[in-house]
């Protein structure tokens, strides 16, 4: 009995480890020639992971709050180089590389048109999304300010409910053990 009511505790509290989708920004910008437009941008549900591993150079993109503070920095590049496969013939039986191919017959092209999709952390607060080049240039400004809503503090119900109702449960599964025994 003492076995069922353990298993019967981590099955109910592992229902209660999961991973809740939060506010983001799906944003879309298309590359011409030098040139950043907007595509598309949505303010939706996802799941937002900073990035570990950020460029060095091309561009950043700051969002910015209404009291224009710096929210969220990142970095981020165009994929604008295309690297073909190697062909077979240019290795050995041993997978040793035994022929150094050309830019041109490896395949490897430079891009003037490309897109990215980004998706970044909502801010309540937000203001704007700037896009810089890599020398601090503003090449593109999106106004969020539609999307968000300055100074409105939210209470997480969600997370305060589902806490209570793990409690409960914890309290009426300890309150059977006890009295089993």
């Amino acid at each position: 009995m003492k076995r069922n009511v353990i298993l019967l505790m981590i099955v109910l509290l592992s229902s209660f480890a999961y991973a809740e989708q939060q506010g983001v920004f799906q944003l879309k910008l298309d590359y011409n020639k030098g040139e950043i437009s907007k595509n598309s941008l949505l303010s939706t549900k996802g799941y937002f992971s900073n990035s570990v591993q950020m460029p060095d150079e091309d561009y950043t993109l700051k969002i910015i709050s209404f009291n224009n503070k710096i929210l969220y920095e990142q970095r981020f590049k165009f994929p604008l180089e295309i690297f073909g496969a190697p062909l077979p013939e240019w290795f050995d039986e041993k997978g040793n590389q035994i022929y150094i191919p050309t830019a041109e017959e490896s395949g490897h092209k430079i891009l003037d048109k490309a897109s990215v999709e980004l998706i970044l952390p909502y801010f309540n607060n937000a203001k704007l999304i700037n896009i810089y080049d890599k020398d601090d240039n503003l090449k593109l400004s999106i106004d969020v300010s539609h999307f968000t809503q300055p100074n409105i503090k939210k209470t997480p119900i969600k997370g305060i409910l589902y806490v209570s109702i793990g409690i409960i449960i914890l309290i009426i599964l300890f309150w059977l053990y006890k009295r089993k025994q």
